[in-house]
């Protein structure tokens, strides 16, 4: 029975809607959470004003001004130290004398023979505080004695602790930042309005002083007179570029912490409620016009980058169900660790300029990070007031190499990821109902390609003939659509070994129904189970209709109907929607299900009770409903788990009427408790006690052997 799995996939989105729409308290929720949490947005949006600041100019700062706290060094119980590297050179050592008179001739200077020397000295306690800087020339002088080539190089190592403060006792630890093209929290204005730049302190730290010094001292030492003259006569001056007028928005100086909260707040009911779905199926055996928030930004794509975020959350959920078989531990760990993978983008504006594109990229994951992260750049684009559009996806209004089109496209890879980890784990790892496939199964060749059911040859007929006389021969113009060789199923609990089925070995034709008889805890609902691959066998083989049910479970289910004994309905379907999603499922021509599902109603009495929700119905009504979709479709083998318990007399009577009906060209499987149905429904009759097959052939044939009924046959066996 083939069909196709685009309509698969749409009835299953169907079905979820229909649930969706009827669920009017949760749906209601949702909404109402949702408006507002979306309000709170907009009224934020709309409380804070948008100011416009500026213009700045700023005044000249003079170079070769020494900060104040070198000069005053003096009065402090430790000196500055000035250090450099390297200590043999007699030129680097002249050059620094003179850096030094330019600083403070008070001050110390320290020769070291190479950086680690210079290091190993900062790290222990106190020095670090004393150093005001390390000249480190990267020359490779072999003598002591050797020039300073024209070409210098050097670079100049800075404390990361303020010494502007140390006259007052107050050491600050901020880095130079170095590591950063722009502030780690972007700006829309100046950085700062200081005069002097502001930290980290190029001028009032004495940096740029140092650098002028060591320059002056380097051209004097090429140069001589001309270089002493030109210094005379020029005066340096360094100066901040003037800032433009721009508008300040505090709003979108928050939003990139805001807006991801609010988002996760939104969907997560939305991943809750898929969590609470899925598990459940699984675990019941199924499965004033104010200012706009955007205001430059292409609303279009905004709505694709939502889109492809929401998408990217139902997969999430798909996987994170996976996890789970209870539905109230699912939701409560479900939703912690949905929220939990949203807070490490709460930091995102501290770390962000130090993460690599291979960090960006594995953060992203995360699908609530990179929500995040294109959340920052809607954010940093809005503030700039050129906004994100389909043009500059592939652009950064910094100097970075992480665009918003790798969010996007994050999204989508995150959402094909989760969907085959959820692939993957349902598959390996089922739970407590379904047959676990080894884990290279997608490797195996009876994965990739279908393979044809197993020949009915005379080799391969698996029921071993017993040599008893409570076994009926089988029938030899019938074909089996069941056969069972030697089935055993454990359950292993606390230390304590329980053998639900012993060794059973079975056939089961077509155009018959075998009635599995037995008490309960005789083994014949944990039969049923592994037949229909809710439990794998512990040992031994099954076919239906020549697959098996071990390997081949996919084939086996298109063909396959199943009433098992709770009755596992949508209670928010009416009865028809029930019997549309089976036929698609079981790939029922479309112009064929009306035809079905009425044929169906009126076979079994339900015509009047087609738009009537599935919870509203009695328990017999139920019970036929779970039939009706069992036999719905042209199942070929249909497995029969206590059908008419809960029903009247009269449509247990009418129940088994429309069964000896339906077994044309099908193979029936049914067990019960009522010992006048096996003898009514019974072609022949299988008896278990405690997971073993006792006797098995037609009514009359055990009535003759035994010369007793049924039930008294199964007093003797019971011990």
């Amino acid at each position: 029975m083939d069909f196709s799995e685009s309509e698969k996939f749409m009835v299953l989105l169907w079905k979820n809607f229909i649930l969706k729409r009827r669920r009017c308290i949760a749906l209601v929720v949702e909404m109402v959470l949702t408006f507002l949490f979306s309000a709170a947005l907009l009224a934020t949006r709309s409380v804070i004003t948008i100011k416009k600041n500026g213009p700045f100019d700023f005044a000249a700062q003079p170079v070769d001004e020494v900060p104040f706290y070198i000069t005053a060094s003096l009065i402090s119980p430790s000196p500055l130290e000035l250090a450099y590297v390297p200590s043999r050179s007699t030129v680097v050592q002249g050059i620094i004398e003179r850096v030094k008179m330019d600083l403070n001739p008070q001050m110390k200077v320290l020769g070291f023979s190479s950086e680690e020397e210079f290091e190993d000295y900062v790290k222990q306690i106190n020095n670090s505080k004393n150093v005001l800087a390390a000249i480190v020339f990267d020359h490779d002088f072999k003598n002591s004695n050797d020039p300073l080539p024209l070409k210098v190089k050097y670079y100049l190592r800075f404390s990361n602790e303020r010494k502007s403060n140390m006259l007052y006792d107050v050491y600050e630890e901020e880095g130079w930042l170095t590591n950063f093209l722009f502030p780690p929290i972007p700006s829309v204005g100046p950085r700062n309005c200081d005069e002097n730049g502001g930290s980290p302190g190029y001028i009032s730290e004495g940096f740029l002083f140092v650098q002028h010094s060591l320059d002056k001292a380097i051209m004097r030492y090429h140069s001589g007179q001309a270089a002493e003259m030109l210094f005379n006569s020029v005066n340096v001056f360094v100066q901040r570029f003037s800032y433009p007028p721009y508008y300040h928005d505090f709003f979108l100086k928050f939003s990139g912490i805001f807006i991801p909260l609010v988002l996760v707040c939104i969907f997560s009911l939305n991943h809750l409620t898929v969590v609470q779905s899925l598990v459940w199926e699984k675990e019941n055996r199924l499965k004033v016009e104010p200012a706009p928030v955007i205001q430059s930004s292409d609303p279009t794509l905004i709505f694709i980058f939502l889109l492809f975020y929401v998408i990217a959350t139902i997969c999430f959920s798909f996987m994170v169900s996976t996890f789970f078989s209870r539905v109230n531990i699912a939701v409560a760990l479900g939703g912690l660790f949905f929220f939990a993978v949203c807070f490490p983008a709460s930091g995102l504006h501290l770390y962000y300029g130090e993460m690599t594109l291979i960090q960006k990229l594995a953060a992203c994951l995360s699908s609530n990070f990179a929500m995040a992260l294109g959340v920052k750049f809607l954010a940093d684009a809005e503030t700039w007031r050129i906004g994100l559009k389909w043009n500059n996806i592939f652009s950064s209004t910094t100097l970075d190499n992480f665009f918003f089109a790798y969010v996007l496209g994050m999204f989508l890879f995150d959402a094909f990821l989760y969907s085959l980890v959820a692939w993957y784990i349902e598959a390996v790892f089922p739970g407590s109902y379904g047959v676990p496939k080894p884990w290279n199964f997608f490797l195996q060749r009876s994965y990739r390609f279908v393979e044809p059911p197993e020949k009915k040859t005379e080799e391969n007929q698996f029921y071993e003939k017993m040599q008893s006389k409570y076994f009926e021969a089988e029938p030899t113009d019938f074909i089996a659509g069941i056969q069972i060789k030697h089935l055993c199923k454990v359950f292993q609990g606390h230390n304590t070994t329980k053998i639900a089925v012993r060794d059973l070995s079975l056939n089961l034709y077509e155009r018959q129904i075998t009635v599995l008889l037995g008490h309960n805890g005789a083994g014949k609902s944990t039969t049923l189970s592994i037949l229909s691959g809710l439990y794998p066998p512990t040992s031994g083989k099954a076919y239906i209709n020549g697959y098996d049910i071990s390997k081949q479970m996919v084939q086996i289910r298109k063909s396959l109907g199943l009433c098992p004994q709770q009755n596992l309905l949508f209670n928010y379907l009416t009865v028809s929607e029930h019997l549309h999603f089976y036929c698609v499922i079981k790939g029922v021509q479309g112009k064929m299900t009306p035809t079905e599902i009425d044929h169906m109603l009126t076979t079994f009495n339900l015509l009047e009770k087609r738009n009537e929700l599935s919870k509203s119905l009695s328990g017999g009504m139920k019970r036929k409903l779970s039939i009706i979709l069992a036999l719905i479709g042209g199942s070929k083998v249909v497995i029969l788990d206590e059908p008419t318990s809960g029903m009247d007399p009269v449509s247990r009577r009418v129940t088994w009427d429309l069964l000896q009906h339906f077994k044309k060209d099908r193979t029936i499987l049914l067990t019960t408790h009522y010992m006048d149905e096996a003898d009514v429904l019974g072609d022949r009759i299988a008896i278990m006690v405690k997971g073993s097959l006792r006797c098995c052939g037609s009514s009359i044939f055990l009535k003759k052997i035994y010369g007793l009924s049924l039930l008294d046959y199964l007093r003797i066996l019971m011990p």
